[in-house]
């Protein structure tokens, strides 16, 4: 899927994903920038309008909890650079983080850093920065995840916990199969059906 049509999903289910749904209300975007090749009528079909059409669809058809879409500021740089349209997206990006202020090379087409180790935006590390989430006793979670099995789960299984957020993606898959934009391609289901090792685990406050 391109990186509108993800976009496009950010502005129905939020930015924050299936795993922090867990804890966090949906994360919606106010505004977004385009650096170049900005085009108004182009970026709104791809950033909202058609999601706008999915939901629209959704609400005629059932009585299920509704879904709603975003709908951002959009807006361009006053000088944007001179960029030449090969059809295919830059190979490199930033990766950043508010925390420690690191920013990062990202191979685009890998998801690795120059040292050829994966990014910490990868789904592995995603999930070991989830489970140190959850070792911290303040963090109240807003669904049932259950008590832990007796096998660690998946990363997928780990997902599945975030009911709210699924239900509301097959409600938004639906709508924009209604609208005749198609089905959504994943990725193959075995990508996200790893563990992490006990030694692969981040530290949590309650075991340090």
């Amino acid at each position: 899927m391109s990186c509108s049509d993800k976009i496009s999903k950010w502005n129905v289910l939020g930015a924050q994903g299936a795993l922090l749904s867990i804890y966090l209300e949906s994360v919606r975007f106010n505004s977004i920038i385009i650096g170049s090749l900005y085009h108004s009528e182009h970026v709104r079909r791809g950033l909202f309008e058609r999601a706008k059409l999915a939901v629209e669809v959704v609400q005629s058809t059932t009585t299920e909890p509704q879904i709603s879409v975003t709908k951002p500021i959009l807006a361009s740089v006053s000088n944007p650079p001179k960029r030449e349209v090969s059809g295919k997206a830059p190979l490199s990006c930033l990766q950043w983080n508010a925390v420690d202020q690191t920013i990062v090379m990202v191979n685009a087409s890998t998801g690795q850093v120059d040292n050829s180790t994966p990014s910490e935006l990868c789904k592995r590390g995603l999930l070991k920065l989830f489970l140190q989430l959850m070792g911290k006793k303040e963090m109240i979670p807003r669904v049932e995840i259950g008590e832990s099995a007796d096998s660690p789960l998946t990363y997928q299984e780990w997902k599945g916990k975030a009911t709210d957020y699924q239900d509301k993606k097959n409600l938004l898959m639906k709508g924009l199969e209604g609208a005749g934009y198609g089905s959504w391609v994943g990725k193959p289901s075995e990508v996200e059906q790893f563990i992490l090792s006990a030694s692969e685990q981040l530290p949590t406050p309650s075991s340090t």
